[in-house]
């Protein structure tokens, strides 16, 4: 796996130039298998580009806009739901059991 910052092509927006920025992880796998009659061969190939931001060249400076990812967050908070909800289902059951009082 390779990782790397990349830029955009830089575009126009409300008088502004700029210019967006991401995260690109790229994967390659192969597999190959050579012999009597075994002749095989397997390969493949992923990319993922995850947006970080953009930047916006102000004279001599540049300026970084973060935008978060909110499907990130969204998975995250889900995930903390999946964990918890079980454990307060648990809790209110036993606080909620009949007492027995022989």
């Amino acid at each position: 796996m390779q990782t790397e910052i990349v830029r955009g092509q830089p575009f126009e927006a409300g008088g502004h130039t700029l210019i967006p920025v991401a995260r690109r992880t790229t994967g390659v796998w192969q597999q190959a298998t050579i012999g009597a009659s075994r002749v095989e061969a397997r390969g493949g190939a992923a990319v993922t580009l995850r947006p970080l931001g953009l930047i916006e060249p102000c004279g001599d400076k540049q300026r970084f806009i973060a935008t978060p990812d909110r499907t990130e967050q969204i998975l995250w908070g889900l995930l903390a739901v999946a964990l918890v909800a079980p454990l307060l289902f648990i809790l209110v059951g036993w606080l909620l059991r009949p007492v027995d009082e022989s």
